[in-house]
């Protein structure tokens, strides 16, 4: 996934409503939010889109990240119309959902399932996909968006919070194996 020349943020709230029509977002971004804050504004001058679950849609509002002191980095959406939360928003036009069901989450080096306790979730970035993995009866559920037809039933990913394998050659790499035969689709 091209994390450089796209916006990918995972969106898990609404905070606050402002003066309506508008809201604060809670959004986690996949680039750990490393970048300096006029590269993210520029790349939210581009059309805006959400997805939620199997819907899509461009945002007909603007955003803004402005910073709080007390906060941190927070979005600001002009048009309030996310109906359905978590949601990804994004700058990636071409994306779907691809997956969304249980998988099985493997640390590569030490061949050990990934333990999630029930308020963890985990951002992934594998080559075909994006993606979030959060648990659901204490197996990992594994919300994925690609631009591709068809997910590679097992793939690799990292996820952005443990550092890039390409940046940092400690940092975790993930097997995800995909059970769709548990309820996924």
């Amino acid at each position: 996934m091209d994390i450089e020349s796209n916006l990918y943020y995972w969106v898990t709230e609404a905070l606050a409503e402002c003066a309506p029509p508008s809201d604060v977002l809670h959004a986690i971004g996949f680039d750990l939010n490393d970048r300096p804050s006029y590269e993210i504004s520029s790349l939210l001058r581009n059309p805006l889109w959400v997805l939620e679950g199997n819907s899509k849609r461009r945002l007909s509002g603007d955003a803004e990240l402005v910073h709080s002191t007390r906060f941190g980095w927070r979005l600001y959406l002009s048009d309030a119309s996310l109906k359905s939360l978590p949601a990804l928003l994004t700058t990636d036009a071409s994306l779907r959902l691809g997956y969304k069901g249980y998988v099985e989450l493997l640390e590569i080096r030490t061949g050990r399932e990934v333990a999630f306790n029930e308020l963890e979730m985990m951002p992934l970035i594998a080559d075909e996909w994006i993606g979030v993995a959060a648990p659901e009866d204490n197996i990992p559920m594994l919300c994925a968006y690609t631009s591709r037809d068809v997910l590679t039933p097992v793939s690799c990913a990292y996820s952005p919070w443990t550092g890039a394998p390409n940046e940092d050659p400690d940092a975790p790499v993930y097997k995800v194996s995909l059970k769709p035969d548990l309820c996924g689709t």
